[in-house]
C-alpha cells in the first residue's frame, strides 16, 4: 500500500520537527503530520500549507456480525516512534494494542525523491481467532477530481500537487481474484462529505488464527539494481539511498578467470550482516569451458540492521584475470530468520549449446507461496543478454566496461504461488562459457490464502 504525490523536478531532504500532539515530516513540496497517542490518524498538506488530507488512517477491524456485515474496529492507538533513515528517508510506526492479546503496527516508510512516497506496512500479532480486514480511509481529500488507474484512485489529475492512494502491490502478491465468486474483488461509488472527497479501501485479510503472526507487506524491491566492476580483488558497490532497517540486500556476482576459478570471500558493510542467521552466500556455480575461460557465479543475501551505510566491499578469493561484477538489489518484506532461503538450482553451459539459451536450472517445487525468486547469470564473450524466460524481469546483462567481456545478468520474479524456479536468456553470439543459479526466499509473513480475501474499494465524494 502506497501514499504517492508528483512532487517535480528536484528532490528536497525531509525537514522533522516534533511538537506536543504530532511530529511533522516536510518535504518542500509536501508535508505530513503524524498524529501521537491515541489520535491515530495523520494529516497531509501541499507546500503552501493548504490541507491536502485532512484525516488519513488504517485501522484493523473484526468481523463482528457475518449476517449483517458488521465490522468493529480491534485495538486503539498507542504511541508513535520514528526512526531518522536519512536525509531523504524516515519509518514512521503506530503502535495499537486491545489489551486482549491482539497488537500491530502501521509502518509508514516516507521517502522524498522526484516524487514523494509513504510505503505503508501492517504487522500483526492475533490475540484472538477472528476474520479480520483492514480498512484504509482517508477522508477530507481536498483534490475533489479522481480517476480509478488500475488498482488506485488518484486525486488531482496527472499533475504536481496531485495525490495516489495504491493498493496494488497487495493485489499482485495476493491475487486479483476479481473474476472468481471467492478471493479478491474491487468495488467502488461515490457519495459527497464536507471536505471534499472521502476514500474507503477494504482489505480483507481473512481469518487469523490467536498467536499467529500477519505481515501485509508484499515484498518489494526498495531500490537496485546497483552495479559494481573490478579488475581488482574487491568489488566496490554503492546504493543509491541508505538501506532499510529490517530489509534485505540479495547480490549477484560473477567473475571469470584464465587459469583458476575466482569465489566470493566476504561481503562486508556497516549495519549490514552478510554472514550469519541464514545471510551469506547462497547458491554458488562455476564452469571451466576449456578456452581459458572459468566462470564463477553466486547469489548473496544480507540482512539489513540499524545504521547500514551504502557502501558495499565484495572480497574476491584471487585477483580475476579478466574482471568481475556485482549487482546488487534491495527488499522489503522477505523473512530475516535462518529459514529465509527455500529452494535453489544451478547450471552450466557453453553458448553455442541448447541454440545459444542459458538456463538457471530448476529448483524443487517451492514451500512457500509468496516469495522472492532471484537468478543469475555470467558469461564471457556473450553479447548482450536478453529476453528473460519464465516471466522474469532482467535488471541488468550488459557488458562490462573495458574489453574484458563479461556479462553479467540479474534476475528477479515476486510469485505468489507455489512451483519449481526457473530462469534464463538468450545468449547473443558465444562460443565460450557461462554459469548460472536461481535461489528462492520466502516472504516474512505467509499470505492469507486467496479464498479468504476480498478486498472493496469505495469512493465517496
Amino acid at each position: 500500500m502506497t501514499i504517492s504525490r508528483i512532487q517535480g523536478p528536484e528532490k528536497y531532504p525531509l525537514v522533522i520537527t516534533e511538537e506536543t500532539n504530532y511530529i511533522k515530516v516536510n518535504a518542500t513540496m509536501f508535508s505530513v503530520d503524524f498524529y501521537k497517542g491515541t489520535f491515530g490518524y495523520n494529516k497531509l498538506y501541499n507546500q503552501d500549507g493548504s490541507v491536502l488530507v485532512y484525516d488519513d488512517r488504517i485501522v484493523l477491524e473484526y468481523l463482528f456480525n457475518a449476517q449483517q456485515d458488521t465490522w468493529k474496529p480491534r485495538g486503539t492507538p498507542q504511541n508513535l516512534t520514528w526512526t531518522i533513515i536519512d536525509e531523504y528517508n524516515i519509518e514512521v510506526v503506530r503502535h495499537y494494542d486491545d489489551f486482549l492479546g491482539t497488537t500491530y503496527q502501521v509502518k509508514y516508510k516516507v521517502t522524498s525523491a522526484f516524487d514523494f512516497t509513504i510505503k505503508i506496512t501492517v504487522d500483526i500479532t492475533c490475540g484472538a481467532t477472528d476474520t479480520y480486514r483492514l480498512n484504509w480511509y482517508p477522508t477530507g481529500i481536498t483534490k475533489t477530481d479522481y480517476e480509478l488507474i488500475g488498482n488506485s484512485f488518484k486525486f488531482g489529475g496527472n499533475t504536481i500537487g496531485s495525490i495516489c492512494y495504491d493498493w496494488d502491490d497487495v493485489l499482485n502478491i495476493y491475487g486479483d481474484h476479481s473474476t472468481t465468486p471467492t478471493g479478491y474483488q474491487v468495488t467502488s461509488s461515490v457519495s459527497s462529505v464536507t471536505q471534499g472527497r472521502k476514500a474507503d479501501i477494504f482489505i480483507n485479510i481473512g481469518q487469523i488464527a490467536s498467536g499467529q503472526h500477519i505481515v501485509v507487506d508484499p515484498i518489494t524491491r526498495v531500490q537496485g539494481n546497483a552495479r559494481g566492476v573490478s579488475s581488482g580483488s574487491s568489488i566496490a558497490v554503492t546504493m543509491s539511498s541508505t538501506p532499510i532497517n529490517g530489509n534485505v540486500l540479495i547480490a549477484v556476482i560473477g567473475t571469470d578467470h584464465y587459469t583458476a576459478f575466482t569465489t566470493v570471500s566476504s561481503i562486508t558493510q556497516t549495519g549490514v550482516n552478510w554472514s550469519t542467521d541464514g545471510a551469506g552466500r547462497q547458491v554458488s556455480k562455476s564452469y571451466n569451458d576449456g578456452s581459458s575461460d572459468l566462470t564463477t557465479l553466486e547469489i548473496w543475501l544480507g540482512i539489513v540492521g540499524a545504521g547500514a551505510s551504502t557502501s558495499i566491499t565484495v572480497t574476491l578469493s584471487a585477483t580475476p584475470s579478466r574482471i568481475a561484477a556485482a549487482n546488487i538489489c534491495e527488499y522489503s518484506g522477505v523473512l530475516t530468520t535462518t529459514t529465509l532461503l527455500d529452494k535453489t538450482a544451478s547450471n552450466s553451459g557453453l553458448g553455442e549449446s541448447n541454440g545459444r539459451v542459458a538456463t538457471t536450472g530448476t529448483t524443487a517445487a517451492t514451500s512457500q507461496a509468496v516469495e522472492v525468486w532471484i537468478g543469475g547469470i555470467v558469461a564471457y564473450a556473450a553479447g548482450t543478454l536478453i529476453t528473460p524466460l519464465n516471466g522474469f524481469t532482467l535488471l541488468d546483462g550488459a557488458e562490462t566496461a573495458g574489453a574484458s567481456n563479461l556479462f553479467l545478468a540479474y534476475f528477479e520474479k515476486i510469485v505468489s504461488s507455489t512451483g519449481t524456479a526457473s530462469t534464463g536468456c538468450t545468449i547473443q553470439q558465444n562460443n565460450y562459457g557461462w554459469s548460472a543459479a536461481i535461489a528462492t526466499f520466502k516472504a516474512a509473513a505467509e499470505a492469507p490464502s486467496p479464498t479468504n480475501n476480498v478486498s472493496i474499494v469505495n469512493l465517496y465524494n
